[in-house]
């Protein structure tokens, strides 16, 4: 389930892509899912990074970016696959 406020961002890792919720840095929310624990580890330690960087408050599309731009970095891709921002329901 997708929450208002999500970023879903999927990764690569050993030839299949994962979705990972760029906004929810809970590794319990992967428990029971195809996610492999090292990349919701090495998601989680991205973003933790990226945003500890951060020293102002983002728009949305900042937000995005940042969370996009952490991912990319740590798995050499990674791509935008949707977000809840404009509806604000679960789905």
């Amino acid at each position: 389930m997708l929450y208002k406020g999500t970023i879903v961002i999927d990764v690569p890792y050993k030839g299949k892509w994962y979705s990972i919720d760029s906004l929810r840095g809970n590794p319990e929310l992967y428990e029971n899912s195809d996610v492999p624990n090292e990349v919701v580890s090495r998601a989680i330690s991205a973003l933790d990074s990226a945003w500890s960087e951060v020293d102002y408050v983002p728009t949305k599309e900042q937000t995005r970016s940042i969370c996009e731009e952490a991912l990319r970095k740590e798995f050499g891709e990674a791509r935008f696959v949707r977000d809840t921002y404009p509806y604000g329901v679960a789905f």
